[in-house]
Protein backbone atom coordinates (compact mmCIF):
# COMPACT_ATOMS: atom_id res chain seq x y z
CA UNK A 1 0.00 0.00 0.00
CA UNK A 2 2.69 2.29 1.10
CA UNK A 3 4.36 1.69 -2.24
CA UNK A 4 1.45 2.48 -4.21
CA UNK A 5 1.23 5.56 -2.44
CA UNK A 6 4.89 6.44 -2.84
CA UNK A 7 4.23 5.64 -7.09
CA UNK A 8 1.15 7.96 -7.06
CA UNK A 9 3.44 10.72 -5.73
CA UNK A 10 5.71 10.79 -7.88
CA UNK A 11 3.57 10.34 -10.84
CA UNK A 12 1.55 13.49 -9.65
CA UNK A 13 4.56 15.56 -9.03
CA UNK A 14 6.01 14.30 -13.18
CA UNK A 15 2.01 15.46 -14.10
CA UNK A 16 2.74 18.68 -12.01
CA UNK A 17 6.69 19.98 -12.77
CA UNK A 18 6.55 18.47 -16.74
CA UNK A 19 7.21 21.52 -18.52
CA UNK A 20 4.77 22.59 -21.40
CA UNK A 21 5.38 22.60 -24.78
CA UNK A 22 8.01 25.46 -26.18
CA UNK A 23 5.72 27.45 -28.76
CA UNK A 24 8.07 30.60 -28.74
CA UNK A 25 10.58 29.08 -31.85
CA UNK A 26 11.97 31.61 -33.94
CA UNK A 27 10.00 29.82 -36.65
CA UNK A 28 6.43 31.13 -34.78
CA UNK A 29 8.35 34.20 -33.71
CA UNK A 30 8.75 35.12 -37.55
CA UNK A 31 4.85 34.32 -38.11
CA UNK A 32 3.78 37.30 -35.89
CA UNK A 33 3.30 40.07 -38.22
CA UNK A 34 1.78 43.92 -37.70
CA UNK A 35 -1.66 44.21 -37.68
CA UNK A 36 -2.37 40.76 -36.37
CA UNK A 37 -4.91 40.93 -33.56
CA UNK A 38 -4.00 39.71 -29.77
CA UNK A 39 -6.61 35.68 -30.50
CA UNK A 40 -4.46 35.47 -33.50
CA UNK A 41 -1.20 35.71 -32.05
CA UNK A 42 -2.06 33.48 -29.35
CA UNK A 43 -3.45 30.77 -31.56
CA UNK A 44 0.36 30.87 -32.88
CA UNK A 45 1.86 31.20 -29.32
CA UNK A 46 -0.63 29.93 -27.27
CA UNK A 47 -1.61 32.38 -23.89
CA UNK A 48 1.58 34.98 -22.76
CA UNK A 49 3.17 33.74 -19.69
CA UNK A 50 6.36 32.61 -18.19
CA UNK A 51 7.10 28.96 -19.75
CA UNK A 52 10.72 28.67 -18.54
CA UNK A 53 11.64 25.49 -16.77
CA UNK A 54 14.81 26.78 -15.67
CA UNK A 55 16.31 30.27 -14.63
CA UNK A 56 17.77 32.36 -17.12
CA UNK A 57 18.83 36.01 -18.32
CA UNK A 58 19.02 37.89 -21.23
CA UNK A 59 22.30 37.05 -23.61
CA UNK A 60 23.64 40.23 -24.22
CA UNK A 61 24.12 42.47 -20.91
CA UNK A 62 21.89 40.25 -19.31
CA UNK A 63 19.92 43.44 -18.16
CA UNK A 64 16.10 44.66 -18.99
CA UNK A 65 15.91 46.12 -22.24
CA UNK A 66 13.43 48.71 -20.70
CA UNK A 67 15.15 49.37 -17.92
CA UNK A 68 18.70 49.28 -16.45
CA UNK A 69 18.09 46.34 -13.70
CA UNK A 70 19.34 42.68 -13.76
CA UNK A 71 16.64 40.41 -15.19
CA UNK A 72 15.56 36.87 -15.08
CA UNK A 73 12.89 35.33 -17.28
CA UNK A 74 10.86 34.11 -14.02
CA UNK A 75 9.43 38.08 -13.25
CA UNK A 76 8.55 38.30 -16.79
CA UNK A 77 4.85 37.55 -17.89
CA UNK A 78 1.66 39.62 -18.53
CA UNK A 79 -0.34 40.77 -21.41
CA UNK A 80 2.25 40.37 -24.42
CA UNK A 81 5.34 38.38 -23.02
CA UNK A 82 6.36 35.15 -23.70
CA UNK A 83 9.26 33.66 -21.87
CA UNK A 84 10.87 30.41 -22.84
CA UNK A 85 13.88 28.80 -22.00
CA UNK A 86 15.62 29.38 -25.49
CA UNK A 87 14.60 33.44 -25.43
CA UNK A 88 11.58 35.80 -24.77
CA UNK A 89 8.95 37.70 -27.08
CA UNK A 90 7.28 41.25 -25.62
CA UNK A 91 4.75 42.12 -28.33
CA UNK A 92 2.57 45.31 -28.25
CA UNK A 93 -1.01 45.75 -28.91
CA UNK A 94 -2.77 49.01 -29.87
CA UNK A 95 -5.63 50.11 -28.33
CA UNK A 96 -7.89 47.75 -31.29
CA UNK A 97 -5.98 44.91 -29.45
CA UNK A 98 -3.58 44.75 -32.84
CA UNK A 99 -0.18 44.01 -32.88
CA UNK A 100 2.33 47.54 -33.62
CA UNK A 101 5.44 45.77 -32.60
CA UNK A 102 7.30 42.60 -31.26
CA UNK A 103 11.02 42.26 -29.62
CA UNK A 104 12.61 39.00 -29.44
CA UNK A 105 15.34 38.43 -26.75
CA UNK A 106 17.66 35.05 -26.68
CA UNK A 107 18.21 33.95 -22.95
CA UNK A 108 21.44 31.76 -21.50
CA UNK A 109 21.12 29.48 -18.87
CA UNK A 110 21.31 30.42 -14.95
CA UNK A 111 24.31 27.38 -14.25
CA UNK A 112 22.52 25.55 -11.06
CA UNK A 113 22.53 22.47 -9.51
CA UNK A 114 20.36 19.52 -10.05
CA UNK A 115 18.90 20.12 -6.21
CA UNK A 116 18.25 23.63 -7.12
CA UNK A 117 16.85 23.34 -10.31
CA UNK A 118 14.19 21.03 -8.84
CA UNK A 119 13.71 23.81 -5.86
CA UNK A 120 13.39 26.22 -7.71
CA UNK A 121 10.83 24.74 -10.20
CA UNK A 122 8.46 23.79 -6.88
CA UNK A 123 8.89 27.04 -6.10
CA UNK A 124 7.30 28.48 -9.54
CA UNK A 125 4.68 25.67 -9.56
CA UNK A 126 3.59 26.97 -6.12
CA UNK A 127 3.66 30.63 -7.11
CA UNK A 128 1.45 30.12 -10.19
CA UNK A 129 -1.06 28.31 -8.08
CA UNK A 130 -0.95 30.52 -4.94
CA UNK A 131 -0.32 33.68 -6.83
Amino acid sequence: MALAGLALLVAAGVVVLWPPPNRVTLENVQRIKEGMNHAEVEEILGPPGDYTTRPVQLRNGKKDPFSDTPVTAYRWGGDGWWATDDGGLFVSFDSADRVVMKVHFSYVEVQQGALERLLWRAKRQWHRWFP
